[in-house]
């Protein structure tokens, strides 16, 4: 089990310190709406990982200013949201993948709907297929284009040039389609309370 200790630093905020014995080297993490996270080997020890978090200091700042602007503005897009039925939005992405699985003839063993806060969708190597009940507010083009996405993940389950072959075979430029995604990537962070 990951040991984790939790400081506060002078204009950084709340710090966590995983000891991971599974690295070899310290690692910070940033993330919209999370605190500053120092991943550290074991036998490295938390004053060394303090040191590294002081040399690394305007990095961190600088990354702290970029992500605080992301957050705003996620916030600000927030505001243009509508309000959706939970129980509605399950359902209704729940129906069109089970339409596009047939009109493709994909197989899969379950889905299930849910908030994700970095992934609008996953497949497991058991055929689960996860998807994020934000997509709700996508384009009906994107949200399709992120269930067959996953419904290809059930026949192959990494992204080689042989599955973006597969997918384009669905999907007109899925790599394009991928990259429109990022502009919605502030739904990620939408709280409960908006759905």
């Amino acid at each position: 089990m990951q040991q984790i200790i939790e400081k506060s630093f002078s204009g950084l905020g709340r710090v966590e310190f995983h000891l991971n014995r599974k690295i070899s080297r310290i690692i910070i993490r940033m993330k919209p709406f999370k605190n500053i996270s120092v991943s550290v080997p074991r036998g490295t020890g938390i004053i060394a990982a303090e040191k590294f978090l002081v040399q690394k200091n305007d990095w961190i700042l600088k990354n702290i200013c970029r992500i605080r602007s992301y957050e705003k503005k996620v916030v600000a897009e927030q505001q243009n949201v509508k309000e959706i039925d939970e129980d509605q939005a399950k359902l209704q992405l729940l129906n069109r993948t089970a339409e596009l699985a047939a009109e493709f003839n994909f197989q899969f063993n379950r889905i299930t709907v849910r908030r994700q806060k970095t992934r609008w969708g996953s497949c497991s190597l058991k055929k689960n297929i996860n998807l994020n009940i934000n997509l709700i507010h996508l384009p009906y083009d994107l949200i399709d284009y992120v269930i067959i996405h996953e419904l290809v993940h059930t026949t192959i389950h990494n992204h080689s040039s042989r599955f973006w072959e597969e997918l384009s075979k669905y999907v007109k430029d899925p790599e394009k389609k991928s990259r429109s995604l990022k502009k919605y990537q502030y739904l990620l962070y939408m709280s409960k309370n908006k759905e």
